[in-house]
């Protein structure tokens, strides 16, 4: 028989260089994956949060729960955002102030 022109030697070097750089490029993945894997797993372990973060969340919070001064020559203070929410919703609840206080016009937002 003929063989068409065909070096079988080439055949099989090609089929066993693509057979080793398939398991090579599958072993690099999974030391990838194993690797990545490991950092999510060191990061869920950490105990607690970073003391910035909770150093932030603490100000924040009292930002939201305590009565501060904002601005002491024009007599601005915040309130807590509980008692902020309770008096909304009272003065909301009263039909004529609901009224009263309704969206403003053009002429009323330019007014100090």
């Amino acid at each position: 028989m003929s063989d068409y022109g065909v070096s079988t030697q080439n055949v099989v070097f090609a089929g066993l260089l693509s057979a080793i750089l398939t398991v090579a490029a599958i072993i690099g993945l999974e030391v990838v994956y194993r690797h990545y894997e490991a950092g999510l797993e060191a990061a869920k372990s950490l105990d607690g949060r970073p003391a910035e973060l909770e150093a932030l969340l603490a100000r924040q919070e009292s930002q939201l729960a305590d009565y501060r001064p904002v601005d002491d020559e024009k007599g601005i203070v915040s309130i807590p955002i509980q008692r902020a929410m309770e008096l909304v919703v009272a003065q909301w609840s009263r039909p004529q102030a609901a009224a009263a206080n309704g969206p403003k016009t053009e002429e009323e937002h330019d007014e100090p």
